[in-house]
């Protein structure tokens, strides 16, 4: 054998036992990948099913942006419209302030005025109570002690001056008559 055959055997001989011992020590380097990727497999099946799910969701985001915009544009424009409405707000509430100084004062005088007038009422009215009770009172009394009475009379002097009025009704055509027998007579 020549020197490169040996070396040729030498080498597939160390190529062999490195062989085997390499693949001895990469044997649990090898099933503990293999152990892994069967642990990857089920996240990447994982991962694919997110994905799935985050697709829509990018969709709805980008709707979204897309319905925010021109709402952000209305904002703005509400803010621009805000900002006048503001300054009067302002100038209405410093407008006001003076007004509500001149309604307390308003109703402090309207309290007072009213307390007093409360306090004249009642004292007239005590003096109509003790009026009526006094005055008016007997005077309606009085009335009612003679109204019976004198009502009686007028209902007797009805019927006089009734008989009265027939009476004196007679007496003129009488008079009347004797005054035109008396004429022709003379």
């Amino acid at each position: 054998m020549s020197d490169n055959e040996l070396l040729l055997a030498i080498s597939d001989m160390l190529d062999k036992k490195l062989k085997a011992e390499l693949q001895a020590e990469l044997k649990p380097v090898k099933d503990g990948l293999k152990g892994i990727k069967a642990d990857i497999e089920p996240l990447k099946e994982e991962v694919k099913s997110i994905r799935a799910d985050i697709a829509p969701l990018k969709e709805e985001v980008k709707s979204i942006r897309a319905d925010i915009e021109p709402l952000k544009e209305e904002i703005k424009n509400i803010r621009a419209d805000m900002a006048p409405m503001k300054d009067e707000i302002r100038n209405v509430k410093a407008d006001t302030e003076p007004l509500k100084d001149e309604i307390k004062k308003l109703k402090l005088h309207i309290e007072n005025v009213t307390d007093r007038n409360v306090e004249q009422l009642r004292d007239e009215v005590k003096c109509i109570k003790l009026h009526m009770e006094n005055v008016t009172d007997r005077n309606i009394q009085l009335l009612a002690e003679n109204y019976v009475p004198a009502a009686k009379k007028f209902e007797k002097n009805a019927e006089l001056i009734e008989a009265m009025q027939e009476d004196i009704t007679l007496l003129k055509k009488v008079v009347a008559e004797h005054s035109e027998k008396l004429q022709k007579i003379s």
